[in-house]
């Protein structure tokens, strides 16, 4: 009877404590504290103040890229090599001197300062307008540069605007090579680049040439049809005589530029 009892007894301390540990085990976590009103007041202002700093370091730059579109037309006019009008020019000039009183860019920069030589190609040879705006031009070029100074476009500008200002033939030829240095395959400006060369190609420096005449290389054979392209632009430059050079080291180039400027002179020839 009595290990009965103490098994009677037992049994419920053991369901006791079976119980306890249950409870424990069921009690819910406590909850996190809530920050005080002060501390939520600090962040939202944290957070404005965040959000407003974020706001104004991008806001010039969007409206210099909304002011920048009044620029397109010209800009597009010149890419197809259609000369802008006066109105698309003088909205070019404005928008884009909008653009940069918002947001300093070298390539708006670079723009401008094309926009600029087309209208001063648009002046007469020798006036005080024209050469204002080629001034301005290569001014805009320098400033620009060392924002960007891979831009083989921009070199190429600063040789023409140079050449425009009839400036000294060593300070083109280095401004070229240097566009022939960042940017020799640029397809785009292979031609005016290959006229530029012809013209200029005696202020190089040893170096320099060589560049050079692999980029004369490089236009013929990369040319589709170099006898309608090519060799037109050689020949208004006087330059039969550096191209054959330049080619001497390829004999089926060569052959092929023997063989195209033969038949050009003959269509020319009288009959």
């Amino acid at each position: 009877m009595r290990g009965r009892r103490d098994a009677n007894c037992d049994g419920p301390a053991m369901s006791g404590d079976a119980a306890d540990e249950t409870t424990a085990e069921a009690a819910p976590p406590p909850k996190p504290k809530r920050p005080s009103s002060r501390a939520r007041r600090r962040m939202a202002v944290v957070g404005l103040i965040l959000g407003a700093a974020i706001v104004a370091l991008g806001l010039p730059r969007t409206v210099a890229a909304w002011r920048a579109m009044g620029a397109e037309p010209a800009l597009s006019a010149l890419a197809a090599r259609r000369t802008p009008s006066a109105a698309e020019l003088a909205a070019g000039e404005a928008a884009l001197r909008g653009a940069l009183a918002w947001n300093e860019s070298g390539r708006r920069r670079g723009d401008l300062a094309l926009l600029l030589m087309a209208r001063a190609e648009s002046r007469g040879a020798d006036t005080a307008a024209r050469r204002a705006d080629l001034d301005e031009a290569e001014a805009l070029l320098l400033a620009a540069l060392p924002l960007s100074p891979g831009n083989g476009y921009g070199w190429f500008r600063l040789a023409a605007v140079r050449e425009a200002r009839d400036g000294p033939g060593r300070a083109v030829a280095a401004a070229l090579a240097m566009s022939l240095d960042v940017a020799p395959n640029a397809r785009r400006m292979w031609l005016p680049r290959l006229e530029m060369i012809l013209r200029n190609w005696r202020h190089f420096r040893p170096d320099e040439l060589a560049v050079a005449r692999r980029q004369i290389r490089t236009v013929w054979r990369g040319t589709p049809w170099p006898g309608e392209e090519v060799l037109p632009a050689i020949d208004r430059n006087d330059g039969r005589v550096l191209a054959l050079w330049s080619l001497a080291d390829d004999p089926e180039a060569t052959a092929a530029f023997v063989r195209l400027a033969n038949e050009k002179d003959k269509a020319a020839a009288p009959r």
